[in-house]
């Protein structure tokens, strides 16, 4: 991996915003579990994330596709996780 990639991949996850999509998701998916399968929980995180997007993109700042992967990181994070417990 070239320097400038990884120097830029190392910003991207200092961003606040990133972080926020990271952990928001995690909890998302940890939190539904006890209600839901995790499929469920995954797919209602997913796409919970999309709609914040969907409503970035008309009325904010705009669609974000690292927010879209910070929200999918965050999903396999909290499956990794929990999964010895599922």
């Amino acid at each position: 991996m070239s320097r400038a990639i990884r120097d830029r991949l190392i910003a991207w996850f200092h961003e606040p915003d990133k972080l926020q999509h990271i952990i928001i998701s995690l909890a998302l998916v940890q939190g539904m579990l006890p209600w839901t399968t995790i499929w469920l929980s995954v797919l209602v995180t997913f796409l919970i994330g999309l709609a914040k997007e969907t409503w970035d993109a008309l009325y904010g700042a705009g669609f974000s596709w690292g927010d879209i992967v910070a929200n999918c990181l965050g999903i396999g994070l909290g499956v990794i996780l929990l999964w010895p417990y599922l």
